[in-house]
């Protein structure tokens, strides 16, 4: 018995079981475009890798109808196209589109036409897609490109910042203050008075007439001469009155005085 294992030969085993069993790559078959507001609806698979993929017995649904068997295959990096008349796909209240293998494995999906969703349902006659092919984004309302590259995302233009040119500062404005000159006095100086001027009239608060008037009487310097000359003539006259009232009785005491005088001399 050969105890030895012949390893050229295990390996040329390998090789022939590989080539007879290839290796199926299903996680780069997408759903890469479809038009569900169309007389003939249409879904667009995408097969981004560079191997065929058979795709015998898979099925694509949505989600109320029963699923439509696929056949054939799709070459590397190449598109395959299910339409259908039968208007499966809701586009009103919106609906989802599922890609499943021939053992109901869920290849790739979308969900369109709600809040939820990826992207919107398609108006009249257009379609929505991924943007670029086989991206991550979707984009609603395309111009149908069905077996054929989908329009590369439009970029908006950045707007550009506005530039406000730098405000001219004012030039400063001179302004003239007045200044103020104080004169230091020494305790040896004294400053010379001013003349007061004496005022040519003043207003009297008292009433010099019995006739009410409208306002204030003024006086001039000859009614404040008369009254101090009034009040001396006044105090003359009240003299001479008091002195007439005395004067008799006066005259009656210097008589009594002469009538004593005159006893005495007659008595001694």
């Amino acid at each position: 018995m050969n105890q030895f294992i012949n390893t050229k030969s295990i390996s040329t085993l390998f090789i022939t079981l590989e080539l007879a069993n290839p290796v199926k790559v299903y996680g780069q078959v997408l759903i890469n475009e479809f038009s569900s507001n169309n007389e003939l609806e249409w879904v667009e698979l995408i097969n981004t890798t560079s191997e065929t993929v058979d795709i015998t017995s898979w099925t694509i649904s949505d989600e109320k109808n029963d699923p439509f068997s696929l056949t054939g295959s799709i070459n590397g990096n190449s598109y395959y196209i299910f339409e259908t008349q039968t208007h499966w796909l809701n586009n009103t209240g919106g609906d989802s589109i599922v890609l499943k293998d021939k053992n109901s494995s869920i290849i790739d999906s979308v969900i369109f036409g709600r809040t939820d969703s990826v992207v919107g349902s398609p108006s009249k006659d257009k379609s929505a897609g991924r943007a670029p092919d086989g991206g991550g984004s979707w984009t609603n309302n395309l111009t149908p490109s069905k077996n054929q590259k989908n329009p590369e995302p439009t970029l908006s233009p950045t707007k550009q910042p506005q530039t406000t040119p730098p405000t001219e500062s004012p030039e400063p404005t001179t302004v003239n203050t007045p200044s103020a000159t104080v004169q230091i006095l020494s305790a040896t100086d004294k400053p010379t008075p001013k003349p007061s001027q004496k005022p040519k009239s003043y207003v009297s608060s008292r009433e010099t007439s019995l006739t009410p008037t409208n306002g204030p009487i003024v006086e001039t310097e000859n009614s404040d001469l008369q009254s101090k000359i009034i009040p001396g003539a006044m105090m003359g006259l009240g003299a001479i009155f008091i002195g007439a009232a005395a004067f008799p009785f006066i005259k009656s005491e210097l008589n009594k005085r002469k009538d004593i005088i005159t006893n005495d001399k007659e008595i001694h």
